[in-house]
């Protein structure tokens, strides 16, 4: 188990390094990618899509809502 989270973070790490060293004068998009254990689809209070859950009400992540509210989907 642990061999393959050693793989997967070694996987992350590459593609992170090979997409850092592209054409440094093009704008290129920020990426928040989070690693998380146990963390279900409705476990934030930012809704998956435009359906609002009971769960995403009784849950308060105020730092995943306030990035939701400021980032653009492109």
């Amino acid at each position: 188990m642990m061999k393959s989270k050693r793989l997967f973070l070694a996987a992350v790490a590459t593609t992170a390094a090979v997409g850092c060293t592209g054409n440094k004068t093009a704008t290129k998009p920020n990426i928040v990618f989070f690693l998380v254990d146990d963390y279900g689809w409705l476990d934030s209070s930012v809704a998956y899509g435009e359906e609002v859950y009971p769960n995403n009400l009784r849950i308060d992540t105020p730092n995943m809502q306030r990035l939701s509210e400021r980032s653009s989907m492109m």
